[in-house]
This record gives C-alpha cells, sequence and structure tokens, in this order.
C-alpha cells in the first residue's frame, strides 16, 4: 500500500493539531494575564500614597547606567544572584517622575510568581514580558536589564507593543509579530501579544516569545533525505524550513527567505485556498525539475501552512506496492483494504479500485448482515421454544409423528432424558423424537387427537381438545391440546401446543372442596343457634344431675354426656371456623383444665393399640384464648397424630412454659408422634389450605391452627423427618400475671341474692338456667319473650338484681328489649346469651368478645360465674 504516503499525511495531519493546541494553550495564558493586569490597574493603582511608600522602602532609586530600580537588587543582579521570583523592572529616570507609572510598578509587584507558573508549564517559551504605556516594562525569566536592552530603549517601538497597538490591531486581539531574532541571544522567535485596555486607554501588553526551532519540534514528522518540512505564513515568508538560512545584519533585524524563492512551483501556490481548504494535497515541480507530492495543513490560529513535500517517484512505488498487496488481500477474501489517494493520472485508478471493493465488501456484509439475521431469528425462534413454560410438539403429517418437542412437555410427561443419558450424550428412546402424539393417549381418545391434527392441517387451527396422556411410569397427565399448522420449506407441520393442567385440576378440586366446606359452615350456621340451645340443655342437665349423684357407674354415664356433648360443641365450632363463621370468645384460661378436658374425649377416639401420654409442668401460666379453639387445636393435633400411626404407638402432649426468646412468657404445647415422619416437600407444604396426604382428609386441620395461632399472636413450629416421627409445637402468648389458680366452685363462693329475670323463647333453656341458678340461692323469674318480660320489669323492677336475655328472639330481639329496658329507667346489669355466630351478633351491635356476653352452649359453673361477674361489675 502506499504506506508511506498514508504516514506522511496523518504526521503532517496530527503535527498540525499539536501545534495548534500549542497555540491554544499560549492563548489561554495571555487572556489569564490580560484579566489579572487589568484588576490590579483598578484596584492598586489608586493607592498612590501606598505605591510612593512601597518604592521609599524599597530602596528605589537611578544607578550608574541610568536605570531606575531597587538600587541593592539591580547589585545584586550584576553579581549574578538573580532570584528567580523577585521581579525586576527596566525602567529609566522619566519613570522616576511619573506617579502613574510608579503606582502602575507598585500594582504589579507580585506578579512574578504568575509569570514563573506560566513559563513552567508552557514548554518552548522564551520570554515573558509586559510592556506598559508609561514606558516601564518588566521580563521573565529576570535578570540584569543592562545585559539586553539600554536604559532608555523606547519599548513603544518595539515590534510586539507595535503589532498589539491600536493602529495595527484595531479588533483589539491577539496579535502575532513578524518573525524576529532574539535580543537575549535565544535564536529566531514569534511573538503573540494581546493589548491592555482601560476603556479606551491603551495601559500595556503583554507579549511571549516562542522558539520557533520549538514549533517545528512539535510537528514531530519524520525526518529523511527524500522529504522536505517548513512553515510557511499566509503571504508566503518561510518561518522554518530543513535548509533556510538565517541571516542577520543587526540586533532585532532578521532577513526570511520567502516561499517563492525555492522557485519551481512553488511560486504558484495559492496560499489563499490552500489556507481555505485546511488541508489536501499537490503536485508540483522544484527548481531542478523533480516531480514533488506537497502535502500540507493548515494551524488556523496563526494563519500558518505546516508543508511537507516528498519525490512523486517513491510514491509510485508505493503505489505499484500498494496495488499488489491490495490484489493479494482480495484473492484472500479481504475486502476492507483500501489503497492511499495518491493524486495525479493515478487517482482515477485508485478511485476505480476502491469504488469496486467497497461495493464488493457491501454486499457481501449485506449477504453476512442477512445470514447473521436469519441465525439470530432461528436461534431465537429456537430459545423461545425451548424456555416455553408450555409443552410444544412440532408433528408431520396425519399420523403426528413427533418431529421436535421442548423441555416442558417433557418434564411434564416424565420423559426427559436421564443424568447419566445426558452425561454420555446420547438421546434415548423416551424423549419423544419419532413417537406418535395420538398414540401417547389411551385408547379410547386418540381418535380425537387425530382429528385435532386434521383440522389443523385442513384449517390452519384447531382446539383446544383436554385428554391426557401417559407418563413414563403409566400415570396419565392431564393436558389441554391446540394445534396450529406450521409451514416451513420441508413441508407442512403441526405446532401442538400442549399445556399441563394438573395444576389447573388440583385448583379447581379445591375451589369445590372450599365450596362444599363453605357450603357445611353455612348449614352449620343456620343450624348454630337451636344446636346450641340444645346442647345447652343437654350439657346443663347432665351437670346437675351429676351434682346430686354419688360416685359410681351412672356418675360416669352422666360425664360421658357432657363429653360427647363438648364435643358436639367442638365439632360446630369447627365446621364454623371452616366458614369462618365461629364466634371466637378469648378469655383467660387455665390451660391444664382445657387439656383435662380433651384427654377425656380422645380417651374415647383412640385405639387400643395407641398410647396418650401427658406431661404438664407445674406453675403455668394463664392465656387469654377461646377455649373452643384450644379444644379444637389439641383435638386435631391428636387425631392427626393417630392417623400417623396406624401400627399402633406412644401420642405424648407436653404442655410447659417457657420465656427465651424476644416474644416473652410463652404456653408451649407440643403433641409428639412415633409416626413415619414427613418428607422436607412435605412438611413444606403441610400449612396449605385444602393441602393433605390422606387419602380422605380435608387438608384444612393444620390450615385452621395456624391461623388460630397467628390470630392470637402465636406460632406453629414443626419438626419431622421421614423415619422419625414429628412433632409440632404450638406456642401461646402467656398473660404477665401469676400462675392460674383454679376458681373456687359456685357453691363454695356464697349463695346469690335477689331476683333474676331470665328471658329466652326456648323453654328448655330457660328451664336449665333457671334450675341452675336457683340451687345456688336466687329467685328466679322467666319469661317467653321481650314483650313478657318487659310487663315482669313494671312489676319487678324494685326487686330485680340482674336480667338475663338471649339475643336473638322473635317479635322482639335481645337488644331491642334491652333497650326499651333502659328506657323504662332499669339501671342494673344486663347478660346477654347467644348461640349465634359473629356476623349475627355484631349485626345485633354486640361485641363477641363483651364480657356481657354469655355463649351457649352454656355449662351451670360457667352461667353461675357470668351471673356472679355481672353482678360485680354493676356495683359502684
Amino acid at each position: 500500500m502506499a504506506g508511506e504516503l498514508e504516514a506522511l499525511v496523518r504526521q503532517v495531519e496530527i503535527s498540525a493539531l499539536t501545534i495548534n493546541e500549542r497555540i491554544a494553550r499560549i492563548y489561554d495564558a495571555l487572556h489569564a494575564l490580560h484579566d489579572l493586569t487589568i484588576l490590579l490597574h483598578r484596584v492598586e493603582v489608586g493607592k498612590r500614597g501606598a505605591a510612593e511608600a512601597w518604592h521609599h522602602e524599597s530602596g528605589f532609586g537611578i544607578d550608574a547606567y541610568g536605570y531606575y530600580e531597587r538600587l541593592e537588587l539591580l547589585a545584586r543582579a550584576r553579581a549574578g544572584e538573580v532570584d528567580p521570583l523577585h521581579q525586576i523592572y527596566y525602567a529609566d529616570a522619566r519613570v522616576a517622575v511619573d506617579p502613574l507609572a510608579r503606582a502602575r510598578m507598585y500594582a504589579m509587584r507580585d506578579m512574578a510568581a504568575a509569570i514563573a507558573g506560566i513559563k513552567e508549564r508552557l514548554a518552548g517559551l522564551a520570554w515573558i514580558y509586559y510592556q506598559d504605556a508609561t514606558g516601564f516594562a518588566m521580563t521573565y525569566p529576570m535578570h540584569d536589564p543592562c545585559t539586553v536592552v539600554p536604559p532608555d530603549f523606547d519599548w513603544h517601538s518595539y515590534h510586539t507593543y507595535v503589532a498589539a497597538g491600536p493602529e495595527a490591531n484595531p479588533a483589539r486581539k491577539i496579535r502575532w509579530a513578524p518573525l524576529n531574532l532574539d535580543y537575549g541571544g535565544q535564536g529566531l522567535m514569534v511573538s503573540p501579544s494581546i493589548p491592555l485596555y482601560v476603556g479606551d486607554e491603551l495601559v500595556g501588553v503583554w507579549s511571549f516569545d516562542v522558539k520557533v526551532d520549538e514549533l517545528i519540534a512539535l510537528s514531530g514528522i519524520e525526518r529523511r533525505r527524500s522529504r522536505t518540512t517548513f512553515i510557511v505564513e499566509g503571504d508566503g515568508s518561510l518561518i522554518a524550513h530543513d535548509g533556510m538560512q538565517t541571516v542577520v545584519r543587526e540586533q532585532g533585524e532578521v532577513f526570511r527567505e520567502e516561499l517563492a524563492s525555492l522557485g519551481g512551483d512553488f511560486a504558484e501556490l495559492d496560499l489563499d485556498d490552500m489556507l481555505a481548504q485546511r488541508s489536501g494535497t499537490r503536485e508540483l515541480v522544484d527548481s531542478s525539475g523533480t516531480s514533488l507530492r506537497l502535502i500540507y495543513r493548515a494551524i488556523p490560529n496563526l494563519g500558518w501552512l505546516l508543508m511537507c513535500t516528498v519525490p512523486t517517484r517513491s510514491v509510485l512505488e508505493n503505489v505499484e506496492r500498494s496495488f499488489f498487496e491490495a490484489f493479494e488481500r482480495a484473492k484472500a477474501g479481504d475486502l476492507s483494504h483500501r489503497i492511499a489517494d495518491v493524486g495525479g493520472d493515478l487517482q482515477a485508478v485508485v478511485d476505480g479500485f476502491n469504488s469496486m471493493s467497497a461495493s464488493v465488501e457491501e454486499t457481501l456484509a449485506a449477504n453476512a448482515r442477512t445470514m447473521s439475521a436469519l441465525e439470530a431469528s432461528r436461534a431465537h425462534a429456537r430459545a423461545l421454544f425451548e424456555a416455553a413454560p408450555v409443552g410444544l410438539a412440532l408433528l408431520r403429517g396425519l399420523e403426528g409423528e413427533i418431529v421436535d418437542v421442548n423441555p416442558a412437555l417433557r418434564r411434564a410427561l416424565g420423559r426427559e432424558p436421564r443424568a447419566e443419558q445426558v452425561k454420555l450424550g446420547r438421546k434415548e428412546p423416551s424423549a419423544l423424537i419419532g413417537e406418535r402424539l395420538p398414540a401417547l393417549t389411551p385408547q379410547d381418545f386418540r381418535g380425537d387427537l387425530e382429528a385435532l391434527i386434521a383440522d389443523a392441517l385442513a384449517c390452519g387451527q384447531a382446539g383446544p381438545v383436554e385428554r391426557e396422556l401417559l407418563g413414563r411410569d403409566g400415570q396419565l397427565v392431564p393436558v389441554r391440546v391446540i394445534g396450529r399448522r406450521l409451514e416451513r420449506d420441508d413441508g407442512c407441520f403441526v405446532l401442538a401446543c400442549v399445556e399441563d393442567i394438573t395444576e389447573q385440576r388440583r385448583l379447581q378440586s379445591q375451589v369445590l372442596h372450599a365450596q362444599k366446606m363453605h357450603a357445611i359452615g353455612r348449614l352449620a350456621s343456620g343450624v348454630a343457634h337451636d344446636f346450641n340451645n340444645l346442647l345447652t340443655v343437654i350439657i346443663g342437665g347432665a351437670s346437675l344431675l351429676g351434682l346430686d349423684l354419688d360416685e359410681g357407674e351412672p356418675r360416669e354415664l352422666l360425664q360421658s354426656i357432657e363429653d360427647a356433648a363438648e364435643h358436639a360443641t367442638a365439632l360446630t365450632s369447627q365446621l364454623l371456623a371452616f366458614s369462618k363463621r365461629q364466634v371466637v370468645q378469648p378469655r383467660r384460661l387455665d390451660p391444664m383444665a382445657i387439656i383435662e378436658r380433651c384427654q377425656r374425649m380422645l380417651v374415647r377416639l383412640l385405639d387400643d393399640d395407641l398410647c396418650l401420654s401427658l406431661r404438664v409442668a407445674e406453675d403455668l401460666p394463664a392465656i387469654r384464648f377461646d377455649d373452643a379453639q384450644l379444644v379444637q387445636i389439641v383435638m386435631n393435633l391428636v387425631i392427626n397424630a393417630r392417623d400417623a400411626m396406624p401400627e399402633g404407638g406412644t401420642i405424648e402432649i407436653e404442655l410447659t412454659a417457657e420465656d427465651e426468646g424476644s416474644a416473652g412468657p410463652e404456653l408451649v404445647l407440643r403433641v409428639r408422634d412415633e409416626g413415619e415422619g414427613m418428607s422436607e416437600a412435605v412438611r413444606e407444604r403441610v400449612c396449605e389450605p385444602f393441602f393433605t396426604t390422606k387419602r380422605t382428609g380435608t387438608g384444612l386441620g393444620l390450615a385452621t391452627i395456624k391461623e388460630i395461632l397467628d390470630g392470637a399472636g402465636g406460632r406453629l413450629e414443626i419438626e419431622s423427618r421421614l423415619g422419625e416421627g414429628s412433632t409440632f409445637t404450638c406456642r401461646i402468648p402467656a398473660m404477665t400475671t401469676a400462675p392460674v389458680v383454679a376458681a373456687l366452685e359456685p357453691s363454695r363462693q356464697g349463695p346469690l341474692e335477689g331476683l333474676i329475670l331470665v328471658v329466652d323463647d326456648d323453654q328448655l333453656v330457660r328451664d336449665i338456667a333457671a334450675r341452675s341458678l336457683r340451687r345456688e340461692g336466687a329467685e328466679v323469674l322467666t319469661c317467653a319473650g321481650g314483650h313478657e318480660g318487659l310487663a315482669a320489669l313494671e312489676r319487678h323492677a324494685d326487686a330485680l338484681r340482674l336480667i338475663i336475655t338471649d339475643l336473638m328472639m322473635p317479635g322482639l330481639s335481645g337488644r331491642a328489649f334491652a333497650e326499651k329496658v333502659v328506657a323504662a329507667g332499669w339501671r342494673g346489669p344486663i347478660l346477654f346469651m347467644s348461640g349465634y355466630t359473629d356476623d349475627e351478633i355484631h349485626r345485633q351491635g354486640i361485641s363477641a368478645q363483651s364480657r356481657g356476653l354469655l355463649r351457649k352452649p352454656f355449662t351451670p359453673s360457667s352461667l353461675l360465674e357470668a351471673t356472679r361477674r355481672a353482678i360485680a361489675d354493676s356495683r359502684p
């Protein structure tokens, strides 16, 4: 390739940019000095008194040579002791008597540090100097002024001051002075200068002397014998040239060669056009007749041109090599190579080759892009096929032969390649490829899938059809199948979307189960009031009868009746809990009493090969809990333990108190079994509603327990491993009061006194309540409804101590009855009774947790407890 020419073009381009960047930094420095000096003039020049004092204290005077400076400083400078940061002025005797000049010298007394910093950052600066309009100057580096210029030197005539002044520079911008030879002996210089104006008054000029050799060195163009590098001003003056001779007649005067002096076609170059084009190449002939290639690049801030010439013959040799290399690369398939511009007659050939190569390259690139896009599309489609969450199978022909299948369908049917097959890179036959999709359906239903495939091929789509497919082990997997016709280059296929609906069927089953349980709950809720009234009579009658019997078989039979009634109460509560209709009435409980009650019922539910072990710690704390729900928790856990041990074993119930965690003191109930235990997968789901491992289970037992405990601020913990049994731990927040002490029997609390009115529409409930109260010494008046109760109140208001009324009664409800009683002037206690659910109680405006509510079914003892509490609460 024309590597040398290309490299040279790049070098010229980079060199011009490098020089231009250096000039930009010089401009920034000049502007900074301009702004700082103007600021000092405005702030400091007016301080004439301070200026005069400074001149006097600093020791200014006129030395033997006529310089006005600090005499001691000049003496040290002439002895070679120059402090680079101690400023030295160029001033003569005229300045000594000019107050304005002296004030400006004072204003600029500390400029040395700023100037030194600029000199250090900008390599290639020979001098930095300031020329004030009053006639003094200062330069950096510092030196003895008499070694450079005489004391009466007119700085206003210096070329930099003239170039920046108002006549040559009305725009007041940075101007470059003509090429000059340094007074200080540092060679050829170019000098940018910036004028300083206060209003329309020129107060001074800042200038830099830049070494031309440094600018040429910045170009970095590799020097060869066949090359010539030079810098030309826009007016045709040669600033630098590899062979230029600079002749000095006297100090400060320079004779320069013109570009035209190089002879040949150099004199014909249109420099204005080249500056306008900024860069390019030209062909010319020098004074010896040698054909040259000229490469140029403008340096815009200076109006200069950086030029380099190379013989055309060497360019042609490079072009020949470049063509040969380009052809060889094209033969090898590399069409990205381009031949560099050579200009002249060969440029058309170069352009034609480059155009042809670009066209062929673009065509091949377009083909490659098309192929790449096609491959990407195929890969994307394949990725979607593989990652689809539903099963996909590509079927061929009416037979429905599977030619492709995605992992989701293999997983659904359990037909994934075994690990050992994958490791060996083999496909096992059971991976579905080659099988017929209809053949995966039981014989009686294959026709449905065959019809779906035929319809999809004929009409474009078919389905959905819900059927069951055979898995690896013969297990039937319910699926929903939709067919879509898919036309490809290799034929017409059917894309079967096979959705595993096992989970959907399971959810449907759960919904149906939930609906059934809801219906059961509604049924239980509907009969709860009447059923609880019956249980109240049964429990109350058995309890009262038992009080008159001695120990023996009749007493045991009565206890069995009570236990059965309590079990029926718990069963009703569980049914209501399933439908969210349970009446929750938390109160202070003795947990041991609840466990003993459950123990009596559980003994009758356990087979002979099961042993119930009870471990109870001393000083158990009281808890605030619903007693029916606590019974429900114990019963469910023990029955689950029973079902987990069909071969028999021991069920252990442990009741203890713990206070080890951040939750505070807790009552801990643990139920352990010796069954088979649970796997981790089962353990993670065992508390999900409707999840069950029993053939006839509801899946609601543990879910209900967890919900009850969560609502009470407790928690359920499960420990279980296969073959090691299971432990269920219920943690219930304990009350912070003292341990539970058994309450005194009602008969030991003293007799009830006074008249009590009992209002209930159920005669059996009225009778059992009246019997229970009369046994404790109370007088009891019963009424069958609210209106009858109002009449009784009117007759016996003065004697009444307590009114007990059913909440829901025909005619006049218990709540309405109570309101009329209060309106009639009654100020005594009212105790409500109800066997209805939370919803019904709340609709009557009564809280299910109220102390003034007695829940049915109740025992005589709970009736007496509620009665005494109501009377006690009413006392002032």
